[in-house]
C-alpha cells in the first residue's frame, strides 16, 4: 500500500526475527501468532498509527499497545489527541532502521509473554543483531519491560571493549526510573 508521501507501508514478517538455527521455527512463529494482539498487528488489523523508520519505511501499529507499554508513547498519542492531529501524520522514528524499529514494536505487543523462554530464544539472534537500536529504544521510551531479553542478549555480546557503553546504557537506565 503506498502512502501519499511516497513511501510504502509495510507488514511485519515475523519469521525474519525467529533464528534460523531454531529447530522448533514453526512452534515458535505459531506461538507468537497466537498470541492475540501480535496477531491483529501481523494481520494489519484495525491499526491506526503508522511508524516511520530511517529512510522513510513505514508500517502501522496500533497505539493502544504502544501507549500501554510506554509512558512516552503514551503522552505522544494524548498530545496529539489533544490538539486534534490526524492520527494518519506518521510518529517519524529515523533514529531506526526498519528492521530494529519493527522487532522494538514486536516485543511491545509480546510484553506479556516476554518471559517466554521459547519465544525468546527464537527471537534472541534479532536481539542481538539490533541490540544498540533496541538499547536507545528502550531509554527513549521507557520501556523497563524488555529489560530480561535486553539483559540475557547482552551477555552474550559483551566483551572488553564494549562494557564501558554498555554500562553506561544501564546505569542511565535506572538513573530515568528513579
Amino acid at each position: 500500500m503506498a502512502s501519499s508521501s511516497g513511501a510504502s507501508v509495510l507488514n511485519i514478517d515475523i519469521t525474519k526475527f525467529i533464528s534460523p538455527e531454531a529447530t522448533n521455527r514453526k512452534h515458535i512463529a505459531f506461538m507468537i501468532r497466537s498470541n492475540l494482539t501480535m496477531k491483529m498487528l501481523l494481520d494489519g488489523l484495525n491499526t491506526d498509527i503508522t511508524l516511520e523508520a530511517k529512510g522513510g519505511s513505514r508500517f502501522r501499529a496500533h497505539t493502544c499497545v504502544l501507549a500501554a507499554n510506554s509512558p512516552v508513547f503514551n503522552a505522544i498519542f494524548k498530545t496529539r489527541t489533544e490538539e486534534r492531529v490526524i492520527a494518519t501524520v506518521p510518529e517519524k522514528l529515523h533514529e531506526m532502521t526498519i528492521e530494529g524499529l519493527k522487532l522494538f514494536v514486536v516485543l511491545l505487543y509480546l510484553a506479556p509473554v516476554l518471559q517466554d523462554n521459547v519465544i525468546m530464544n527464537g527471537l534472541e539472534n534479532a536481539v542481538i543483531d539490533h541490540f544498540d537500536e533496541l538499547v536507545a529504544a528502550r531509554l527513549k521510551f521507557k520501556v523497563p519491560v524488555m529489560d530480561p531479553i535486553l539483559t540475557k542478549a547482552l551477555s552474550k555480546i559483551l566483551t572488553p571493549e564494549n562494557c564501558g557503553n554498555y554500562l553506561y546504557y544501564w546505569m542511565i537506565a535506572s538513573l530515568k526510573q528513579r
